[in-house]
This record gives structure tokens, C-alpha cells and sequence, in this order.
């Protein structure tokens, strides 16, 4: 039952209306009565205002026009149940969202609280432990960004200490990165400048240069030996002696030089051109030495700057062996010169043997030659008129090159008669 305070009467509720409430006896409500009014009556005392202290409720379609401010009314409508309020102009919703709540704070200070680990029921396996093991880590699972900063820059993780253990930090200079970013060794060995030989383990012939291995490359040798085979075969060079060395000779002959043979010893034999030892032969007459070997000279001298035009050997020499050869030519018909020179220099060189008083008078000159003379032979000739008969001639060396810097080295020749 509702009380309508603008027109003093009571109200109530059939079922499917509103009706007006008739009382017998009259005189109207007490004013104590609990009555439901649509607004606040100033002659009641005890009455609900439909609304504000009582909630209305029916279809939104129902819904009263919004008048009275501070007013409640709950929709029924199926789906879109909710209590809306009246502002005194309209209607609005009044929900049980966060959003519909009023003069809530804006923010909220958390206190420090615990709870046990039997209420949290949707844990995993790691809410149980205190570390975390391989085992729970996940494969590649750990990016670079989770690892832990290197100390600076230039730096490669690995071990460099003895054993297993922690990886460190190995320094790699700008050098060695330059290695390992290669793709691979042949790249490797274009950075750091290798060349070929960088993949050989021995060097071939054809590594080597021509030219390239010098004496002071080669092993040493021992004292007075020379590089040669006298092993009869292809083989590697060895170090010969003298003796050895000998055996390897040419024998002399009528064409080819080379060494002589054993003299067997003694003073008196000389070696012939029929390349055997002999004694020399007697010679008569004349008042100068008899014998077969009538002049010598047996002394080294090296010609410095020899020059080009004839000059003496042994013209600073004074003794008769070296210097002044006064021979006799009476009874001789033949002679023969064996000398020994060492060729020193690039010209063509030349020695002949002539009267000291007159040196026009040539006893014998030999042919030019660019190589040593050892020996240099004229063989048997026939004496030149101006040596032939009862003559006495002082007979001297002299000696000459093309190339006057030429530095020959004569050393010493001997004169025969017969």
C-alpha cells in the first residue's frame, strides 16, 4: 500500500494494478501509520518515500521520468537487469562495476603480507626451488642479452687455464680477428701474407730461385777441399781432397791440359813433350852453361796494371835466376820454353821472352790467351837467326794485356837448349 501525499489518499496493489483504499468510519490515516509515499509529507511521521527509502522496480518502459532526485529503480527486463538512480534531471545506471562505485581513492597502498605455498594452485615446478638447475633451463633458451656483460671490448669467451672449469675472458687483438672471421686457412694465409711455401712441409728444386743459395747458404766445408763426385754415380756434391781431387784430372796430352805424371823424384830429369820424364840430353861448345835447362825463373809476381804495351817481369829483380839470363847459344840449334801464368783479369793476354840489349831480337812470343797457363809450352822450335851461332844473349820476360787494369800473376818459366 502506498500513500499519494498530493492527494492525501492510500493506494494498494490488486495483482495487476494500483487501486484507491476506502476506510470505514473515515477520518483518514493516523498520521504515526507506516506509509509508503511517493514523496515526503510534512504531516506524516513514519512514512517510506517510494524511491528514496523504498526501491522501485519494473520495466525500463515502466521506469517513472526522472524528477525527484535520489531516487532508486531496479529493471527488470530480461538480460538487462540493473538499479539505475534519479539525478533530478535523469537517470543513471548504478552497477556493480569498479567503474559505477563513487568516491572510492585513486590508489592503494599494498601492505606487506604472505601466503602460504598450499594456496597458490597453479604453480609450476620452479616455485618449489631455491636455484635453478640445467635441467630447468630450457634449450636456447638463454639469448646474448641474458648473459652477462664482457669487461671490454676485444674480448672472446673460452679457457685459457688448465683443465675444465667457468668460461673467461681470452683478449683477441684486431690481428686475431682478422683470423677468425676468415671463411677458411687459404684466406687465413691471405691475411697474414703467406705464399705458397706457408702449405709445404720441405722445399722442392722448383721453390728455390736460380741464383739464390749463395756460398755463405751452403754447409761448410773443411779446410782445403772443393765441392765435386768422385763416387762414379749421380749423387749429392761431397768434399773432395787435393788428393782425391787430383785423381779426377785430366792426364796432359798433345791436346788437353791437365796434370802430369808422377817424375819419380831426382834433379836432373825434365818432362818432355812426348809427356814422359827424361834426362836432358848433352850439349857441347860455347862458354855459357852446358846443360839442357840454361835459364829459370821461379819467382810469383803479380803484375798490377799490366797495360797494354810490352813491359818487363822481373825488371826490379836483380838476381841471375829471376832477372838477368846470360845464355850461350853456341852448338844449339833448338830451344824450348815451359812457363807458368796465372790469368787475372778480362783482356787477352800475351808474354814473350827477347834480348835485354835489344828488344827487337825476339827469342819467342807467345800466342795471346784468356785463360791460365800452367803450363804454357812453346815446344821445340828452331833458334831464330839472331840467336843462332857463337852468340851470348841476356834474355828477359816481358808481358802485356788489352786491358791495361789487368793484374796477371807470372810465376817463374824455364828455357831449354838442345
Amino acid at each position: 500500500m502506498i500513500y499519494e501525499t498530493d492527494t492525501r489518499k492510500d493506494f494498494f496493489w490488486s495483482g495487476s494494478a494500483w487501486q484507491e483504499s476506502s476506510y470505514a468510519g473515515g477520518g483518514g490515516a493516523p498520521t504515526g501509520a507506516l506509509y509508503v509515499t511517493t514523496a515526503a509529507d510534512p504531516d506524516l511521521t513514519a512514512e517510506k518515500v517510494l524511491g528514496t527509502d523504498v526501491i522501485m522496480k519494473g520495466t525500463l518502459a515502466a521506469r517513472p521520468a526522472a524528477a525527484v532526485a535520489g531516487r532508486l529503480y531496479f529493471i527488470t527486463d530480461a538480460g538487462s537487469e540493473r538499479l539505475t538512480r534519479d539525478t533530478g534531471s535523469a537517470w543513471e545506471d548504478i552497477g556493480d562495476d569498479w567503474d559505477f562505485v563513487t568516491g572510492k581513492p585513486s590508489t592503494f597502498s599494498p601492505s606487506a603480507h604472505t601466503h602460504p605455498l598450499a594456496d597458490v594452485t597453479d604453480e609450476g615446478t620452479l616455485a618449489a626451488k631455491n636455484t635453478v638447475a640445467t635441467a630447468d633451463i630450457d634449450n636456447d633458451a638463454v639469448t646474448y642479452a641474458k648473459l652477462q656483460n664482457v669487461s671490454a671490448t676485444d674480448r672472446v669467451l673460452g679457457r685459457s687455464s688448465v683443465g675444465a672449469g667457468d668460461a673467461e675472458e681470452i683478449a683477441c687483438t684486431g690481428a686475431g680477428r682478422a683470423l677468425i672471421d676468415d671463411a677458411d686457412a687459404a684466406a687465413q694465409r691471405t691475411t697474414l701474407g703467406l705464399g705458397a711455401l706457408a702449405t709445404k712441409t720441405t722445399v722442392a728444386t722448383a721453390d728455390v730461385d736460380n741464383d739464390a743459395v749463395t756460398n755463405a747458404k751452403a754447409a761448410n766445408m773443411a779446410a782445403n777441399t772443393v765441392k765435386g763426385n768422385n763416387t762414379g754415380a749421380s749423387a749429392d756434391p761431397l768434399d773432395l781432397t787435393m788428393t782425391q781431387l787430383t785423381a779426377l784430372l785430366n792426364l796432359v796430352t798433345a791436346t788437353l791440359k791437365g796434370v802430369v805424371p808422377a817424375s819419380g823424384g831426382g834433379t836432373t830429369n825434365f818432362f818432355r813433350a812426348d809427356l814422359t820424364w827424361a834426362a836432358p840430353p848433352g850439349a857441347g861448345g860455347g862458354n855459357a852453361t852446358k846443360s839442357h835447362l840454361v835459364a829459370y825463373a821461379a819467382l810469383s809476381k803479380t803484375m798490377t796494371n799490366i797495360g797494354t804495351a810490352y813491359v818487363d817481369i822481373y825488371a826490379a829483380l836483380t838476381d841471375l835466376g829471376n832477372d838477368a839470363h846470360l845464355i850461350d847459344f853456341e852448338g844449339a840449334t833448338d830451344f824450348r820454353i815451359v812457363y807458368f801464368w796465372d790469368y787475372v783479369g778480362t783482356g787477352t793476354q800475351q808474354v814473350r821472352w827477347v834480348n835485354k840489349a835489344d828488344n827487337a831480337e825476339v827469342l819467342w812470343e807467345a800466342a795471346g790467351f784468356t785463360a791460365d797457363q800452367n803450363p804454357g809450352d812453346s815446344g821445340w822450335l828452331a833458334l831464330p837467326a839472331a840467336f843462332s851461332g857463337a852468340v851470348a844473349k841476356t834474355i828477359e820476360q816481358q808481358g802485356k794485356s788489352t786491358t791495361a787494369a789487368d793484374d796477371p800473376q807470372p810465376k817463374g818459366f824455364r828455357i831449354f837448349l838442345r
